[in-house]
């Protein structure tokens, strides 16, 4: 078998009427195959690489008879996976085309003529014998191949249909391991005569591909050896071979694990934890001391059960937080459990005096997710929490604690494609409701309903203009609190109202941001009803940015030019003025501006300036340097 040549590949003709293979193509040194034959059979389309590189191929006999063979394409990129429609008048093929694989069509296939009879040859082709004689490659095979064909049948071999194959249509098929040498005729008829005494054989169809027992295995070395013990009758491990590296180590020695037809025995797997993650690091802070951060991810095999242990250590357990979780991946309906405890450290007051307050919120949840198709799903959460206030300044001052339990429920949507930072195309929605019910007079009660709309459309490479409108409202005797003004994760931020209005358990649990809205500071409006609009424009700022003093560059900064409007309320208010005769706007508020988007050491750094407009007149610019991705 080493000494087999696998320099080309063919295709063959099955013709069930006379149970006859053909070979159509005998090509030395190409990889010939993906056959599609016309209506009428006299014509085959295939796709070859004879001149260095895969181009489709026409095959049909001229007026005498004579088989003729042209190319019908001339590309340079590889062209592959070739299906042609039923009448002939469509090809589809797929091939290479910045630096991704695409599908085109061809129109009348058969029809095509490119006015050559040949391709040009690459340089590889023309210099193939060179190589052959450099790296010692044999460049023709003239000997027998050590596999050689023999058929067997249950009936006498003058019955006609002995050499029976396959009961399909005639159709042409590719050889990936080519039988038949140079010396072989086109016809497996030819080798009719030979039968074989060996009993080691393969069945194919109705006949029998017999192996030749011959050990030429001391090519590689006499330490390599390959059993030829017999297997049981109708075994189905009838042709393992058995591997003597492995059959002489220990740790590979299997006990019952075969059934007595030689199958391999199926067991129930068995679920069995395995470290993905752990990581830890260690720290200390003037303010908090000693702190520490350790995280542990687990999960099977297969991934259908994963475990995750989150800590981070401040002073001792009451000021830490630590949770565990479960999620189990393994049917169509995802589900996990989570126990947490965080401690989160506010200050805030009226401006003169500001108090540091601690809560603690000790809590577990319940989530699900239930696949519609493969871009729609719902998502379900219920969660019970119990959450603490306590004033770590003013010691007098009494601890309040309140239990609320909140489910929620999701309708989500999303078939975007992403490009470098964010998506390029597609519309992505989540619809959501969630509510808390009141129990007792210290109870919280409210229903929200919460929507986020993104739609992204690719006017070029590199060119997406994005949309999103976002909104929520909530009703109840303690409905949710939104604010809205500044962006995301905003490193150089600002208040407009000194702090973010945090007061009561039911703000620290519910307050909601609704972002972003560049042109403003943090908490510019607040109510319990808000939507907002942002336009974005994406494009291409600098593909590469090198510097000549600084071993510094930059790759793929994009630019962004956007506009955001948004308003957020509790009851009726009013979104335009008249003011000496002209219209501006009341509570609506408008920004718009330019930005950056850049990858600074691992980091998505977001720098935008921005100007809020009244319809009058700009404001100031305002500078945002943030962290993330664009929405």
């Amino acid at each position: 078998m080493w000494e087999y040549d696998y320099s080309n590949t063919d295709y063959y003709r099955i013709e069930l009427s006379t149970k006859e293979i053909t070979r159509l193509s005998n090509t030395k040194d190409s990889k010939e195959g993906y056959g599609q034959i016309s209506a009428d059979g006299k014509k085959i389309l295939y796709v070859s690489d004879k001149n260095g590189i895969s181009n489709i191929y026409l095959r049909q006999a001229d007026s005498s008879g004579k088989i003729i063979e042209r190319p019908i394409t001339n590309s340079l990129s590889p062209v592959d996976q070739i299906s042609m429609s039923r009448d002939g008048k469509k090809l589809l093929f797929v091939s290479l085309n910045k630096g991704g694989y695409d599908i085109f069509s061809l129109d009348n296939p058969l029809e095509r003529d490119l006015g050559v009879d040949e391709l040009i040859p690459t340089d590889f082709v023309l210099k193939m014998d060179e190589y052959a004689d450099k790296f010692g490659r044999v460049k023709k095979s003239s000997s027998l191949d050590t596999v050689s064909f023999t058929k067997i049948e249950n009936v006498n071999k003058s019955d006609s249909n002995s050499n029976t194959l396959a009961d399909s249509i005639a159709s042409t098929v590719t050889d990936t391991g080519t039988v038949l040498n140079d010396n072989s005729v086109d016809s497996l008829n030819s080798i009719d005569d030979e039968i074989s005494n060996s009993t080691d054989t393969s069945k194919i169809g109705q006949g029998f591909l017999t192996i030749d027992k011959k050990d030429s295995t001391k090519f590689y070395g006499d330490d390599v050896k390959i059993s030829f013990d017999e297997f049981p009758k109708n075994s189905l491990s009838e042709g393992n071979v058995k591997d003597s590296l492995y059959a002489d180590n220990l740790n590979f020695r299997v006990a019952d694990n075969v059934n007595p037809d030689g199958s391999f025995k199926i067991k129930k797997y068995k679920i069995k934890f395995t470290p993905d993650l752990v990581y830890g690091n260690a720290s200390y802070a003037t303010f908090y001391g000693v702190q520490g951060v350790a995280q542990i991810a687990l999960s099977d095999m297969l991934g259908d059960h994963r475990i995750y242990i989150q800590t981070s250590l401040v002073i001792d357990l009451k000021n830490s937080d630590y949770a565990v979780a479960y999620y189990n991946l393994a049917h169509r309906i995802d589900y996990g459990f989570q126990l947490y405890h965080t401690a989160r450290f506010v200050t805030y007051g009226n401006g003169y005096y500001d108090f540091l307050y601690r809560y603690r919120t000790i809590g577990g949840s319940g989530t699900g997710a239930y696949p519609i198709s493969r871009f729609k799903r719902f998502d379900g959460t219920l969660s019970i929490q119990n959450i603490s206030r306590e004033n770590l300044d003013i010691a007098s001052e009494p601890l309040t604690r309140k239990t609320l339990l909140v489910p929620s429920l999701s309708f989500i949507h999303d078939n975007t494609l992403f490009g470098y930072t964010s998506p390029i195309s597609g519309t992505r929605y989540n619809l959501t409701v969630m509510g808390s019910p009141k129990f007792g007079t210290e109870g919280i009660g409210f229903t929200s309903f919460l929507a986020d709309i993104r739609n992204y459309i690719k006017l070029g490479d590199g060119y997406t203009f994005a949309t999103r409108l976002s909104g929520g409202a909530s009703f109840g005797p303690n409905p949710m609190q939104f604010f809205i003004g500044g962006t995301d994760n905003w490193i150089n931020y600002e208040y407009a109202n000194y702090n973010l209005p945090v007061a009561t358990i039911e703000d620290y649990a519910f307050l909601s941001p609704g972002l972003p809205l560049r042109g403003y500071d943090y908490d510019q409006q607040a109510g319990s009803k808000y939507y907002i609009l942002n336009m974005e424009l994406r494009f291409p700022l600098f593909r590469y940015l090198i510097f000549g003093a600084l071993p510094l560059g930059f790759a793929n900064i994009e630019g962004v030019a956007f506009l955001d409007a948004g308003t957020a309320w509790n009851d009726n208010h009013s979104l335009f003025k008249t003011v000496n005769g002209s219209t501006q706007t009341d509570n609506l508020l408008m920004g718009t501006g330019l930005g950056a988007r850049a990858n600074l050491m691992g980091f998505p750094f977001k720098f935008d300036v921005a100007l809020n407009y009244n319809l009058d007149k700009f404001s100031a610019p305002k500078y945002y340097i943030s962290l993330g991705y664009d929405f």
